[in-house]
């Protein structure tokens, strides 16, 4: 279940992104057993996970925009375990503008901020993985119909979002960055919507023509950082 409240873990201070057990999922021990004597702990989890510990990952994944700074409050952090080690994690956000490019608003859209991994090929399952089993919950919970990402297109060229079901919504330029003094990228709006008529709509609206970026050692098709 989604807590429709935001995390309360805003410090500025990572932490160890090692799980906790209580973190662990129980599991169902009904029905025949024909497994007695092997190990039944989950191979692999999604759970939420403090943005300090989303944080401390994409730090450690050299993750191009670095960590989630946002002051608007309202953000939501999921980890993807493997064998009890976090591999991938998301951040979901409310927009930083009222009304962002594209025309999507903070009333009717929510952010995928970050997606990261560990190693090449899990950003694409932590997205589906997000899109199907956190957004839906986050999105009914804030009223909103729309999922949005930026990709950095200087770097990636949006495969991930793409074989997802993703369609572009819009492109922009951002601006120099006032805290660290990044000078801006161009970028492209993908959005998500469930009604796939909805999104096809809106997507041949906007007629973004694909536009494929160079290749990078963290490319989103095989790297490990990816999105915004």
């Amino acid at each position: 279940m989604i807590n429709p409240k935001p995390h309360p873990e805003t410090s500025k201070q990572a932490t160890k992104a090692i799980p906790a057990k209580s973190n662990m999922p129980a599991l169902d021990r009904s029905g025949p057993d024909s497994t007695d004597g092997m190990n039944r702990q989950p191979i692999v989890y999604l759970v939420p996970i403090s943005i300090a510990q989303a944080n401390h990952a994409l730090g450690e994944w050299a993750h191009k925009m670095g960590a989630f700074r946002r002051p608007n409050g309202f953000a939501w952090a999921h980890g993807l375990y493997e064998h009890n080690r976090l591999v991938a994690v998301t951040i979901t956000s409310a927009l930083v503008n009222r009304v962002a490019v594209g025309g999507f608003s903070r009333a009717d859209a929510g952010e995928l901020a970050r997606l990261c991994a560990s190693r090449p090929d899990l950003c694409r399952v932590m997205l589906r993985l997000w899109r199907e089993a956190v957004w839906p919950g986050i999105a009914k919970a804030r009223g909103w119909e729309w999922a949005i990402s930026y990709q950095d297109e200087d770097v990636h060229h949006g495969g991930t979002y793409r074989f997802d079901g993703w369609r572009r919504a819009a492109r922009s330029h951002s601006g120099v960055d006032r805290r660290t003094g990044r000078p801006g990228r161009n970028k492209v709006v993908w959005c998500w919507h469930p009604n796939r008529a909805v999104l096809l709509k809106r997507a041949e609206a906007a007629h973004i023509p694909a536009q494929r970026a160079p290749r990078a050692a963290n490319d989103d098709d095989g790297g490990a950082a990816i999105a915004a």
